[in-house]
């Protein structure tokens, strides 16, 4: 269901960073990448509180389901998308490319998503749209962003290997069109 005043340009002017340093300084928690998501989301929102009191009522996985909750406009492409869950709660790893038709940015989005935690998906890296590398390359990225990450249970870890080390059938670039077919 889209949000009433959700305000696609708003929320991709504030993830392409141009005031940062401007918002940091005004707010240093906006240095934690998923808080910067958050701030997006409610900016765009028309939200006026304290990010703090911001509730983000879409369902948090899988991500291609909550950008469409957000806003239909929003395109999302999974690269990966895992979840595994035992007896102290449900995990879930999204990776993919976020983008929106009238924009000339593709967004790598991760989010590790755990029961116990409700955080917000981050942004990894900002592509221009016409130079977005090859799907071996953004696996590149991930990798680095992954190894950060110190508690994905065993079987995460394990697809997330298997996934990293996967000869793509075709190892090329993504097209606008391919991306809203998706």
């Amino acid at each position: 269901m889209k949000r009433p005043n959700f305000n696609v340009d708003i929320f991709f002017e504030i993830l392409l960073e141009k005031n940062l340093d401007k918002l940091v300084k005004k707010f240093p928690f906006l240095k934690m990448p998923d808080f910067f998501f958050g701030y997006a989301l409610a900016k765009a929102s028309g939200f006026k509180g304290s990010l703090f009191n911001f509730r983000d009522e879409a369902e948090p996985f899988p991500l291609k389901e909550r950008f469409k909750q957000t806003d239909k406009k929003l395109i999302y492409k999974s690269l990966v998308q895992l979840r595994d869950g035992d007896s102290k709660g449900i995990y879930s790893l999204s990776i993919g490319l976020l983008t929106e038709k009238n924009i000339k940015n593709e967004f790598l989005v991760y989010h590790y998503y755990t029961s116990d935690d409700s955080n917000y998906p981050q942004i990894v890296k900002i592509y221009d749209t016409n130079k977005v590398p090859k799907i071996s390359e953004i696996k590149k990225d991930v990798s680095k962003l992954i190894k950060k990450e110190k508690f994905f249970t065993p079987f995460i870890k394990k697809k997330l290997k298997q996934w990293k080390n996967t000869k793509m059938v075709e190892d090329r670039r993504l097209t606008k069109q391919e991306m809203r077919e998706l």
